[in-house]
This record gives structure tokens, sequence and C-alpha cells, in this order.
């Protein structure tokens, strides 16, 4: 488990633990992602917490991130949404299906936490009819050579 880390401590756990089997970390995407990160052949299991609220950049940061993990298992994000510009970021949002299909080709299990604001401004930007039509497109983006399930709540 490791709290906020950006791509250099990634580097420097993955290097320095050639059989780390399990990840938990936030990720602070801020300082862009190294290109320089050897593979790590034994991580199976790893769970991502993202705090940005850039989801396209944050996106491109976790396929470097998995790029080099290709035998991973099990992935797990957790995203939040405190925007109320939240249509407009998920309207064609692919849900990292493109990310999971090229950089994961050993993956079974794919868990989506979306974490959504409470906040009374925030609650009609995301009505059931949208929720309704994320799970959709969640799962058909999702189908086939891995379990895959979006879980949606309200902090």
């Amino acid at each position: 488990k490791a709290q906020f880390i950006d791509s250099v401590v990634y580097k420097t756990i993955l290097t320095a633990c050639p059989n780390l089997y399990f990840f938990k970390f936030v990720l602070y995407s801020s300082n862009g992602i190294s290109t320089d990160i050897p593979s790590h052949e034994n991580l199976k299991h790893m769970i991502i917490e993202l705090r940005d609220f850039d989801w396209f950049y944050d996106d491109y940061i976790i396929s470097g991130f998995l790029e080099c993990v290709p035998n991973l298992k099990y992935l797990e994000i957790h995203r939040r949404n405190y925007s109320s510009n939240i249509r407009e970021s998920i309207e064609y949002y692919d849900w990292l299906a493109a990310i999971i299909n090229i950089r994961l080709p050993l993956l079974r299990k794919f868990l989506f936490y979306f974490h959504l604001s409470k906040d009374e401004k925030l609650i009609g930007c995301i009505n059931e009819n949208i929720i309704n039509k994320i799970q959709t497109d969640f799962s058909n983006v999702h189908k086939g050579q891995y379990i895959a399930q979006l879980i949606i709540d309200r902090e």
C-alpha cells in the first residue's frame, strides 16, 4: 500500500520489489509518466485511486502505468467526480476498455468504482437515466474476455 505516488515513485517501487504481487496506491499524475519503467512480471493485483479531475489525462497516465505490468489479472479503479460537467466527461468515455485491451491481455477481473458527490448542486447532473446509460455503456465496452463490474455510489 502506498499513498500518493507519481511515476518516479512507481518506477522506484517496481524496480526495488521484483516479487511484488499486490499494489494499492493513490495516483498523483501531475508530473506525467516516465518512459523507462521496466516490465514487472509478478504484479497480479492492482488498486488505483484517482483524485484528479482530468479523466483523459489520467487515462494517459494509467496507460503508462499499466504498460509495465502485462501479467496483471485483477485491476480495481476508484474514480471520483465532483464536477457539474460530468455529462461531457462521460458521454464518449470508453471506461478504460481500449487501454485494458492493449496493455492487459491476461486480465481476469476489472472493477471500476465511480464515486459521485452527494452535493445537492451535483446530484441533479446525474439522474437515474444517466446512471442507466453509464452502466449500459460500461457493460457494452467490457463484454468478453474478462469479468467487469461498475459500482456507482454517492459519497
